[in-house]
């Protein structure tokens, strides 16, 4: 089972490699490799309010509590709602990419537009090459 915050969703959609060190890039890649490899299977479950399997690895995880914990929560929060996303539902990675296709280009504007990712992902979800 792989556990994710419902903004580390869209981040592991859109990921190309860059991240905030060496160590979090490579877990990421492990990651997005197991949820391609099982990609029709439901091995996602969705976490709130609590770090999830991208946490673990991040620089900026402190003893659990993130050190941006309030934009985190609202990124989450936004997120949770757009895509209906529920606090212990599982989803296949197949299923989410679906769900995720839904998030209007605008949406994902307001919701992620201060986000230092933001390009990266806009780019991956909106104009891809």
């Amino acid at each position: 089972m792989v556990y994710l915050r419902p903004h580390h969703l869209v981040c592991l959609l859109s990921f190309q490699g860059n991240g905030y060190d060496d160590v979090f890039v490579k877990k990421l890649a492990q990651i997005v490799s197991t949820l391609k490899r099982n990609s029709d299977k439901k091995i996602i479950t969705i976490v709130n309010n609590r770090s999830d399997d991208v946490c673990k690895f991040c620089p900026k995880n402190k003893s659990g509590v993130c050190e941006e914990q309030q934009e985190i929560v609202r990124l989450d929060v936004a997120f949770a709602k757009i895509l209906d996303l529920g606090k212990g539902k599982v989803f296949s990675f197949d299923s989410l990419k679906e769900i995720i296709k839904n998030i209007s280009a605008e949406e994902f504007k307001t919701v992620c537009g201060e986000c230092r990712w933001f390009g990266i992902c806009y780019n991956s979800l909106y104009q891809p090459l």
